[in-house]
């Protein structure tokens, strides 16, 4: 006596269950890449040498997606600026 089990239904749930997994997942590395690159301009900002105050004001996060982060191949990606001229001159030092 052979008993025929249908799995088709199953095997569905199983994938949308992994795909809202990968979705739960991927916001929460969105989320936790967001929350250290705040941290890190927080630090920037300390760290940076003030004379008039501009240079460490301009510390900003790329704002080319909502979110601020860029998901990559490999990781999460999210770009900290200072569009001051003569920011790389503080932090490199000039010749």
């Amino acid at each position: 006596m052979a008993v025929h089990v249908d799995f088709s239904e199953f095997t569905e749930f199983r994938k949308r269950l992994e795909k809202a997994s990968r979705k739960d997942i991927d916001y929460k590395m969105t989320m936790m890449a967001r929350k250290l690159a705040f941290a890190l301009l927080t630090q920037l900002k300390n760290t940076t040498p003030v004379k008039s105050g501009h240079l460490q004001q301009m510390w900003d996060v790329a704002r080319n997606t909502r979110a601020q982060v860029i998901k990559t191949g490999g990781g999460y990606v999210v770009e900290l600026y200072n569009p001051t001229y003569y920011g790389s001159y503080v932090n490199d030092g000039h010749k």
